[in-house]
């Protein structure tokens, strides 16, 4: 008994918390098992939903059912059940050769 009391006091330690929520988008986070860090370093990346972009190419043949300020859901690859709000900001008036 008194050995779970102390590994759940040291569990405290082990805690990590962020300051915003988000997903983490730093690859291969398992690569730091065992890795000391000091107070306040980062180690991992969080995008912020309300914060990000996506750029996202739409057929030829359908771009006119694209408009500005049309709302959806983005299922990304990794996580296919789940849906995140988007709203098109803008739409590009062809097909540009030079991403931005």
């Amino acid at each position: 008994m008194a050995e779970l009391q102390y590994l759940q006091w040291q569990r405290q330690f082990l805690d990590i918390k962020t300051p915003v929520s988000g997903g983490i988008t730093t690859k291969h986070v398992e690569i730091f098992i065992g890795k000391n860090f000091k107070a306040g370093e980062p180690f991992s990346e969080i995008a912020v939903p309300k914060e990000l972009w996506a750029e996202i190419y739409v057929p030829e043949e359908k771009v006119s059912w694209v408009k500005p300020g049309q709302k959806g859901d983005l299922y990304q690859n990794n996580d296919p059940r789940t849906g995140h709000a988007i709203e098109v900001k803008e739409v590009a008036p062809r097909a540009e050769a030079v991403p931005r």
